[in-house]
């Protein structure tokens, strides 16, 4: 081996290493600005997550809260949700189908009108975004509260529209009276609420689609939904996946909405999952099974999320 490539293989050596040192300085900068909100999540949702844990594995009633004694009883809060004669099962199968009438809700309805956004003039669609935004600005106790007005069965706005169609919502046939009733409107409201986010989204997707793909399209005869289906929901696959987890794990949250309307009554007939654990707890006091709610709550929602970020990260990946 000459002298020339000695000092050349040991100058490419000197480059690597130098360029692994880089590397790694960088790497540390890195972790280091990220310790800050990797401390903030430990501290903020890691603890407290710890002790929802802890207080489900615990008889923990208004008497162990009074004497501040802790027994622990394994997984009887577990078992107890799914023994003969809990309701468990029927709220969690209700929630279920509350939750997917949500989101289908949420996501065609919000596409929809993200669609009629791209097609209308610059001032309207000012105008339509701006109630977008304020409708989204609103408060969900409060948006609840005013939805619960317009349904009173004395005076409300809607209860007496719908009396001109020959629906009767007055006296004993008050929606507060009726479990089934009330979530129908709940899932309203909470359709109401999250459309201005899905929409303001898509509609930020839709505007980077290269208009080529719709112009290609119609020289092939493609009609309004075949461009949809070939040109815009594959191009805005990765937002939908993001918005439909999103939606999912917001609405099985759901907790203003049913307790504003009638605490989740009559006879915890509109009660979903949320409202379930906060009625465990603070209305049953049995603040160990709310907290065993809670965790089969969070347990499934972390599936969901892993579910769709497996899609996104597979969608990526082949594209």
């Amino acid at each position: 081996m000459s002298a020339g490539t000695v000092t050349t293989s040991r100058s490419s050596r000197r480059a690597l290493a130098r360029q692994v040192g880089q590397v790694r300085k960088q790497n540390k900068a890195a972790y280091l600005l990220l310790a800050p909100s990797i401390i903030a999540m430990v501290v903020l949702l890691g603890y407290p997550l710890y002790r929802l844990v802890d207080i489900s594995f615990q008889e923990y009633t208004l008497r162990e809260l009074f004497a501040r004694t802790t027994v622990y009883n394994g997984i009887d809060d577990y078992r107890k949700l799914f023994a003969n004669g809990s309701t468990f099962p029927t709220i969690a199968l209700r929630t279920v189908i509350v939750v997917v009438a949500m989101v289908i809700g949420t996501m065609v309805i919000g596409t929809l009108v993200a669609l009629m956004l791209e097609r209308l003039k610059p001032f309207m669609r000012s105008v339509v975004s701006i109630g977008l935004l304020t409708s989204w600005a609103t408060p969900s106790v409060s948006a609840t509260q005013i939805w619960k007005w317009m349904f009173d069965s004395e005076a409300g706005i809607l209860t007496w529209v719908l009396s001109l169609v020959g629906v009767d919502l007055k006296g004993d046939h008050s929606i507060l009276l009726s479990g089934p009733a009330i979530l129908a409107v709940v899932v309203v409201v909470v359709i109401w609420g999250a459309i201005p986010f899905v929409t303001l989204t898509l509609y930020a997707g839709l505007t980077q689609v290269p208009k080529e793909l719709y112009e290609a399209a119609e020289l092939d005869g493609a009609g309004f939904w075949l461009k949809f289906r070939g040109v815009t929901l594959p191009m805005l696959r990765p937002i939908f996946l993001l918005l439909t987890t999103m939606s999912v794990i917001w609405d099985f949250r759901t907790f203003n909405q049913v307790w504003v309307f009638n605490h989740g009554g009559p006879n915890q007939s509109s009660l979903l999952l949320g409202s379930y654990s906060y009625y465990a707890s603070f209305v049953e006091h049995d603040f160990g099974y709310g907290a065993a709610i809670a965790i089969v709550m969070v347990l499934g929602m972390f599936a969901i999320t892993f579910y769709y970020i497996r899609q996104m990260v597979r969608g990526g990946e082949a594209s």
